[in-house]
């Protein structure tokens, strides 16, 4: 059997959670002191389901699975290859984890391959997630406490405890959110398609989209005149104002790069309103240098989080070689973009150079003349 959820266990709905956290009062703000803090290895051993005792051999015998699978299993979770074989490095809370994937398997519900596709997923926005969340916490204690970085980076490991059912809590809202947001999106989309031609068994599905990308001009300048506390605010100011204008009017990010943002919308109209906002946005925010911008209206495929495909290095190479603020498409978004509203646009000719990989194409600027009104809540 697949153990059950916390939720299950406790009986409780899903929005049942925060209630209890806050009856429990355990999330408490944090002082810079308290008696006897616990020590890493405490924490450590909370989290992971307490004392690490068991080896590859031992955990196959818990789990009936291969040491393949096992080994898979930890690969995919983003952890060193395990040279050691006598060395003890599972819980019992990994054991629960294998076993729980060999009830996926032996009830038919999944293949070996989907289950490390599923937890390379996980892991690798957990990675990610963790360190922005003990960052964002060290951020919080040094202005709180008036600490330096190195006594704030201490404090979060001594009162982590404090942060982590409210985070847990957190991250399965998130979860349950997006993926109600995704099912919505693809049952409307699946709908639509099988009112055209559906594609058969031996083809890959493409999604048609809009795809942008923004891009700083001269980050490489730009960074190496800051400190480091400053380069830090610079880069979060560039991707919380990205990503708050990208969410805000109907699009997603895909991914963001450094100094660029890659994103997509699931229709043009939105797509140009989006990447017209982010130019605007940028150029309103102080101490902000210039940017380039590029949209294409064509097909994706979308796999591992991440969207791929001709449209998606166009646009790449379009943003390269736009004009400084402003936004870059190709001629068939361009013949789009007139189509949804021919005197929605000013679409002007644009000579640029050959693209590598791409060739010579037709190129056009385009300025939003109607701005879509919006309402914030």
């Amino acid at each position: 059997m697949i153990p059950a959820t916390e939720e299950d266990q406790r009986g409780e709905k899903p929005d049942q959670g925060n209630q209890r956290i806050l009856r429990k009062k355990q999330v408490q703000p944090a002082t810079s002191q308290r008696e006897a803090p616990p020590t890493v290895h405490q924490h450590v051993e909370r989290l992971i389901g307490g004392r690490e005792k068991y080896t590859v051999a031992d955990v196959v015998a818990k789990t009936g699975l291969t040491e393949g699978n096992v080994r898979r299993f930890w690969q995919a979770m983003g952890f060193p290859f395990i040279s050691d074989e006598s060395r003890p490095i599972f819980t019992d809370y990994d054991v629960d984890m294998l076993r729980a994937q060999a009830a996926m398997m032996d009830h038919g519900l999944t293949d070996p391959d989907t289950l490390n596709s599923l937890i390379r997923a996980q892991s690798h926005l957990a990675d990610r997630m963790v360190l922005w969340q003990y960052e964002a916490l060290v951020e919080e204690f040094e202005g709180r406490f008036d600490l330096d970085e190195v006594s704030a980076r201490h404090a979060v490991l001594e009162h982590i405890d404090e942060y982590e059912e409210f985070l847990i809590y957190q991250m399965k809202y998130a979860w349950r959110r997006h993926m109600a947001a995704l099912m919505r999106r693809s049952e409307t989309e699946l709908e639509n398609l099988e009112k055209q031609k559906s594609p058969t068994a031996s083809e890959t599905l493409e999604l048609q989209r809009a795809l942008g990308f923004v891009d700083l001009v001269s980050f490489t300048h730009t960074s190496g005149q800051l400190s480091p506390h400053a380069l830090v605010d610079f880069v979060q100011t560039f991707e919380f104002t990205c990503r708050d204008v990208i969410s805000m009017y109907g699009a997603r990010v895909v991914k963001m790069v450094g100094d660029a943002v890659l994103y997509v919308a699931d229709d043009l109209d939105t797509g140009v309103q989006v990447v017209d906002r982010v130019v605007k946005a940028l150029e309103e925010t102080p101490n902000m240098p210039d940017v380039r911008a590029s949209l294409v209206w064509g097909g994706v495929v979308s796999r591992f989080g991440d969207i791929f495909g001709p449209s998606v290095n166009l646009a790449s190479r379009l943003c390269s070689v736009a004009p400084v603020n402003g936004i870059l498409v190709d001629h068939g978004t361009a013949e789009a973009l007139y189509q949804l509203d021919p005197a929605g646009f000013s679409i002007q000719p644009y000579d640029i150079p050959e693209l590598e990989g791409i060739g010579t194409i037709n190129a056009a600027q385009v300025k939003v003349l109607k701005e879509r009104s919006y309402k914030r809540a």
